[in-house]
């Protein structure tokens, strides 16, 4: 990671976990901590039984070096146990502060293309969702569902995820040539990396029988036999939990690698072997049965995702 990058990272968060507090943010709008509930003998399960395969117990498994251990899950959650999301930690601050009367926020609307002259983004181009009850935007006037379009005096930042942004960009003209010649879109830009590479990771679940207790799975949240609202009102601990008690990053042995064959150890050597501080997989404990939770045995079942 670059210095900018990481510098960048440490603005984001408030890190209220273990380890270093040179790795991390300390003063950001997004907190990362274990919010107000964990299960902690689950926790104590685990890493007893990935130090007897070789994998110990990382305080600060998130500080952009440490690998091939288990540590017990941090998620974005504050202390007193409110999730942490762009909206509220960014936007919202800022639309209610009477300081940025230049920020504009427009709801249930999608952005279809990037709007340019010649090479230069100029503007995008987006269709608010008919039948919104969203504030119409008061420099566009016209009929919800048509296209409207705002022009940019300094810049354009297209952020739509991984799955999001390169249609946006191949529907403004910018991909490969051959791909938005047979999609009737007007080029561009050649750039022939857009949409191509992308890979999403694989998940394995097992499932396994636990001495888990029910207060320390999901489980009956999950099957409808908490009642929701009270959960609320009483600001219940458990609601800021997501189920994920421990998370991991771990490599094979040399011994591993060889056994997988030769096609893996040749992939494995290539992307890899010489790059210490990248894992091969994540390993995490979901203390919930991720199918339909009415089947499950009544508190006393979890999963491991690989």
């Amino acid at each position: 990671m670059s210095h900018e990058h990481r510098v960048t990272f440490l603005q984001l968060e408030t890190y209220h976990g273990l380890g270093p507090k040179d790795r991390h943010g300390l003063d950001g709008p997004i907190h990362v901590s274990e919010g107000t509930f964990s299960a902690r003998s689950c926790q104590d399960d685990f890493i007893l039984a990935a130090e007897k395969l070789g994998w110990s117990e990382i305080f600060d498994l998130q500080d952009l070096e440490s690998n091939n251990g288990v540590q017990r899950a941090l998620r974005y959650v504050s202390p007193d146990g409110k999730r942490q999301d762009v909206a509220h930690a960014y936007l919202h601050p800022r639309l209610l502060d009477d300081r940025h009367p230049n920020l504009h926020v427009l709801v249930e609307s999608r952005v279809t293309r990037i709007l340019s002259e010649g090479k230069k983004a100029i503007g995008v181009e987006y269709v608010q969702k008919a039948g919104s009850i969203a504030t119409p935007d008061p420099h566009n006037p016209g009929t919800r569902g048509s296209p409207r379009s705002i022009r940019a005096r300094r810049l354009v930042i297209a952020s739509s995820g991984a799955c999001g942004t390169p249609p946006l960009l191949e529907r403004s003209g910018i991909g490969h040539r051959e791909i938005l010649e047979r999609a009737g879109v007007d080029l561009v830009a050649h750039v022939p990396g857009v949409g191509e590479g992308y890979s999403d990771h694989e998940l394995l679940v097992s499932s396994y029988r636990s001495s888990f207790t029910p207060e320390e799975t999901l489980d009956a949240l999950l099957r409808g036999d908490l009642d929701q609202e009270e959960l609320i009102r009483n600001n219940d601990s458990i609601l800021s939990w997501n189920s994920v008690s421990i998370t991991s990053k771990v490599r094979p042995t040399e011994a591993e690698v060889a056994a997988l064959g030769p096609e893996f150890e040749e992939a494995y050597n290539r992307d890899f072997k010489n790059n210490l501080n990248k894992p091969l997989c994540l390993l995490t404990m979901m203390n919930r049965w991720v199918a339909d939770a009415h089947n499950a045995d009544k508190g006393h079942t979890s999963n491991a995702d690989l």
